[in-house]
């Protein structure tokens, strides 16, 4: 299945993440799991290894915890610098138009407007889903997976209609065109089908 993205600052949930983390690798598998270091390569870039992780993967969880901010001790915020990873994260999610689901742990709640910077208000209204790390984590995980499994089911109805439907359906379009409306021999007409579906499923892949 595409891949899953944990997003999460080391400093804030770095043990709610990796027990998560966990329960979806025993879940899904090892490979549609991923979480920073472990899932990379080595002597692979990590800079562009993760950029590539992102760009494919169905939904990206964003653990929050109560310092996901990233408050130094000189008062700066992280999330609010243009180099702070977890912002990069987020924002290229958002940018691909890609599914970002705030998982809010260790009590924590979804951030104010004047606690992010402008790019990342609209993840600031997507609807959290809180994982508790006490007799609650079981429940809490369960629904984790509903509402992945949710988002599965939606990327492969469309994934089907894309890939699969609409050629047909073009197809059949083509096969009508050329033998009732241009009276095209059947050999050419053969072949001109089979080169425009091929050309249609090459470009799709792209």
């Amino acid at each position: 299945m595409p891949i899953i993205v944990i997003s999460y600052r080391r400093q804030d949930s770095n043990d709610i993440a990796r027990r998560i983390y966990e329960e979806l690798k025993a879940n899904y598998g090892e490979k549609s799991v991923y979480i920073d270091i472990e899932s990379i390569q080595p002597s692979a870039d990590y800079r562009v290894h993760i950029r590539q992780t992102l760009e494919r993967a169905l939904v990206m969880l964003a653990v929050i915890g109560t310092e996901w901010r990233g408050v130094r001790a000189d008062g700066s915020v992280r999330i609010l610098g243009p180099n702070d990873p977890v912002r990069d994260e987020v924002e290229t999610m958002l940018a691909n138009r890609r599914a970002v689901m705030p998982v809010l742990v260790n009590g924590a709640v979804m951030p104010t407007d004047t606690e992010i910077p402008e790019s990342l208000r609209p993840f600031r209204y997507l609807h959290a889903i809180a994982v508790r790390s006490d007799e609650n984590f079981s429940a809490d995980i369960k629904r984790l997976f509903r509402a992945i499994d949710a988002l599965t089911a939606k990327f492969w109805t469309l994934y089907v209609a894309a890939y699969l439907l609409l050629p047909f359906v073009l197809a059949l379009l083509c096969h009508y065109l050329l033998l009732f409306k241009f009276d095209v021999d059947p050999l050419y007409l053969r072949i001109a089908i089979a080169v425009i579906s091929a050309a249609l499923g090459i470009g799709l892949c792209f």
